[in-house]
């Protein structure tokens, strides 16, 4: 019987052991990259993430952590994707990448360009065409002059471009540095002289001539009855074209402002398309080949 019960627990023991390994085996670092590498092709990048995270030690380097990034990164949860491209040494052949994708990632979060901080960036990328074309693309949507040595004339600008891409970067770059921008005061001055005159200036025809004619029409109005001598009528419509004559110059100016924010937007639009449709914001390392 004693030696039924020893062959037993022997026998436990094996099976308890060898599962135990089979199963240390599994949750191996090399496996555990194996499955997350597996996840991050199959494009499953939050799982990916989630397991490349469970490495540490000597299989924590700067490839896996780049690859957490771009997991962050596809699955949109990008302030997670820049946390984690911050964990690249300045020594990893990643480096320059993770350069790229933290602005791209800036770029889409909306965050302003902060001079001290990322104009110290543009050495290591500068010089690569696709780097380049991105950068100083980004920099126009974040900032009104020109950066010495990245954006200082046209030519510097557009000669990281090649054709058909040239022309479309040169309407960006004159949508940017050059916007046909309407000056508020100016509309405003405007209309004050000549009533209707700021909504030529932005364009706004049909409004300019119904400012003037309106105004114009009271004007006349209560002219006409002070020459009859009918002082209340007259007074009454000299209120009237008074507020369409102070209206006329309050909606120019509003109207300046308006046009100026709609050439922003349409930028911006147009910006996005380019950049989208030349798959800037694809990461340019392919680790699924």
């Amino acid at each position: 019987m004693k030696l039924f019960f020893l062959i037993a627990i022997f026998t436990f023991s094996l099976i308890f052991v060898k599962n135990l390994s089979a199963q240390n085996e599994i949750h191996s670092p090399k496996n555990v990259k194996l499955f997350a590498d597996y996840l991050f092709c199959e494009k499953d990048y939050l799982r990916a993430a989630e397991e490349y995270q469970k490495l540490n030690g000597g299989s924590m380097n700067d490839t896996v952590a780049y690859k957490i990034a771009l997991s962050y990164y596809s699955s949109y949860n990008l302030e997670k994707a820049k946390e984690s491209l911050k964990l690249i040494n300045k020594n990893s052949i990643f480096y320059d990448e993770s350069i790229l994708e933290s602005l791209k990632i800036q770029y889409l979060l909306n965050e302003k360009f902060n001079i001290e901080y990322d104009e110290s960036l543009i050495a290591t990328l500068k010089d690569e065409k696709i780097h380049s074309a991105f950068l100083k693309l980004w920099f126009t949507t974040n900032l009104r002059y020109p950066l010495p040595g990245v954006i200082d004339s046209e030519e510097n600008f557009l000669d990281v471009f090649e054709e058909p891409l040239k022309s479309m970067a040169k309407e960006l770059f004159y949508l940017r540095y050059y916007p046909n921008y309407k000056n508020p005061e100016t509309a405003g001055i405007l209309s004050a002289i000549i009533p209707g005159a700021g909504k030529f200036y932005v364009d706004e025809i049909g409004d300019g001539v119904m400012a003037l004619l309106t105004t114009g029409i009271f004007v006349f109005l209560s002219y006409d009855n002070f020459r009859a001598d009918h002082n209340f009528r007259g007074w009454l419509f000299a209120g009237i074209s008074s507020l369409f004559y102070a209206g006329n110059i309050y909606g120019s100016v509003a109207a300046a402002q308006i046009y100026n924010a709609r050439l922003d937007y349409d930028f911006g639009v147009k910006l996005n398309l380019f950049l989208e449709d030349n798959n800037f914001f694809i990461p340019h390392i392919n680790f699924c080949k």
